[in-house]
């Protein structure tokens, strides 16, 4: 009876330290002892510096794209091509977080990085958190219906590293904010296919925005 009580005991005290390692592993909260085991402060991929905002630089491709044709003689078509950079994906980013994820995340320090991989790396620091961890997204764009989406392949909480089969909590908010990126971009352009190298994404479509509004834009 007593062995069977410590046992048990043991299999206890084993699960709570379990629990308190992979919490301390998070940086979310400071566990003591188990914080300076378990934690290190999670780092992006590379720095980036923001650059132009997306809707400026669609507006300027855009343009030159369509004067380039007319100027050519071969308007016969609306394909476009549209190249971003991670830095003007990360102005972006920054400013989404500025309309309604402030008291969430870091604006400032949120970045986007396109990794050779062919995955897009989010990075969005926790605000006021005491031992300044992140969330880490991998997520890999495609296009789908003229527009994109984005599945998550990795979901990195400080240093714990998220299981697949919890990654839908990221999925949902990931898919309505895809949404939104998916009615303004229809609003210039369909997407057709998606291509990452390392810094940059390049989108293949067609134009959808009307022609005299786009002229009036430059």
């Amino acid at each position: 009876m007593i062995r069977k009580f410590f046992v048990s005991c043991v299999i206890l005290a084993l699960i709570g330290f379990g629990i308190l390692y992979l919490v301390a592993k998070t940086g979310l909260v400071r566990v003591q002892v188990f914080t300076a085991m378990a934690y290190a402060l999670p780092t992006p991929e590379r720095t980036v510096e923001s650059g132009t905002a997306v809707e400026q630089e669609m507006e300027k491709q855009l343009v030159a794209t369509l004067q380039s044709k007319l100027s050519a003689g071969t308007f016969t078509d609306a394909d476009a091509t549209l190249v971003f950079s991670e830095g003007t994906l990360t102005t972006s980013l920054r400013s989404a977080i500025a309309q309604g994820a402030q008291e969430v995340f870091v604006q400032d320090s949120a970045q986007v990085v396109i990794l050779q991989s062919g995955e897009v790396e989010l990075y969005l620091p926790f605000t006021g958190n005491e031992q300044n961890s992140a969330l880490l997204l991998r997520v890999a764009p495609t296009a789908k219906d003229g527009g994109l989406a984005f599945d998550v392949t990795r979901v990195q909480v400080g240093q714990l590293f998220v299981p697949a089969w919890l990654q839908f909590a990221v999925q949902w908010p990931l898919d309505k904010l895809v949404s939104q990126l998916n009615d303004f971009l229809d609003a210039y352009v369909s997407v057709q296919n998606v291509t990452l190298q390392e810094g940059s994404v390049t989108l293949d479509g067609t134009m959808t925005l009307d022609l005299k509004t786009l002229i009036k834009t430059e």
